[in-house]
């Protein structure tokens, strides 16, 4: 039977999949942060790894079950953003109109919670490909 994407290989909850109250960040902190469906789940591992290799921390909001199991997978942390999708963007939504703009809505929906908390966050599409880090453009 197929493991639930919020589900580690043990049957535990996995460690990578967050609610907004165990997000692994606090007030003060700042997370790399990109949203994305299981439709785009190449460019979000691609976005991740390049993340990763800048030893940044990383924040998926993974809009979808796809995405919610590849942060599994791949042992990335998302914020399970899935329960909100709408029938018109759980995929690939370049090609829908109304997808589309369902998706943009939910981006902000989960991103306002997120800069609430305090969380400092530099947010970039996953067809971002990070070759160094931005952090000195804040620090001067």
């Amino acid at each position: 039977s197929p493991v639930s994407p919020d589900v580690a290989v043990g049957g535990g909850p996995s460690p990578y999949v967050h609610t907004l109250e165990s997000i692994p960040a606090k007030e003060g902190d700042l997370m790399m942060m990109t949203y994305a469906t299981g439709g785009v789940r190449e460019m979000l591992h691609n976005w991740v790894l390049h993340v990763e290799r800048l030893g940044l921390p990383v924040l998926v909001s993974a809009m979808d079950k796809d995405a919610v199991a590849l942060a599994t997978e791949k042992k990335f942390h998302c914020l399970d953003w899935s329960h909100t999708a709408a029938a018109e963007d759980t995929s690939y939504v370049r090609g829908s109109e109304a997808g589309f703009r369902a998706l943009g809505v939910r981006k902000l929906d989960v991103l306002l919670p997120v800069l609430r908390m305090g969380i400092n966050v530099v947010l970039s599409d996953v067809d971002c490909v990070w070759s160094s880090s931005p952090l000195p453009m804040f620090h001067g």
